[in-house]
């Protein structure tokens, strides 16, 4: 007689990244977010605004041959929509402050984003993440949830400690 094992109680399932995917997490998190007009999933949070200075506003792309890399990237906004611009004077300032907080965290990375020309230059906060062949669910919660995280974290820093914005 053969024995037909049992299947496990909780099977992992390997999902490959997809807009609807990361919308689901989100909705998990309950995260404001919509798709614009490239397809990149933007989503926007009130949580501790009065703490980093305006919204927390999120993008998250996906990218690769076969949509395998996920990059996410996350600034402040406000309704002037100038919450995280750091002015020219105090570029060298934020350029330190952000070298001190990515010593901090193992994922991501502040950036001060500037053109030449620029009076002005934009924090940023971006992770990214490559998942080939897939992902699971609940790695992909938990790398969302960090990346939130470490994001508000870091323009805390920005905006409370470095006064840069």
């Amino acid at each position: 007689m053969a024995v037909t094992p049992a299947p496990p109680p909780n099977p992992v399932v390997i999902y490959t990244l997809s807009n609807s995917l990361l919308e689901g997490i989100l909705d998990y998190c309950k995260w404001a977010h919509w798709t614009d007009n490239k397809g990149n999933i933007q989503c926007t949070s009130t949580k501790d605004q009065d703490k980093i200075g305006g919204n927390l506003l999120s993008s998250f792309t996906l990218d690769g041959d076969q949509k395998e890399i996920l990059k996410c990237q996350s600034t402040v906004d406000d309704a002037s929509n100038t919450a995280s611009n750091v002015e020219k004077s105090k570029w060298p300032k934020a350029l330190l402050a952000c070298n001190k907080c990515n010593g901090q965290y193992v994922h991501g990375n502040g950036l001060l984003v500037t053109d030449e020309g620029d009076w002005e230059g934009q924090l940023i906060y971006e992770s990214g993440l490559y998942v080939k062949p897939g992902i699971t669910e609940t790695f992909l919660k938990k790398y969302i949830q960090i990346h939130f995280a470490h994001a508000i974290d870091f323009f805390k820093q920005m905006h409370n400690d470095w006064k840069l914005y």
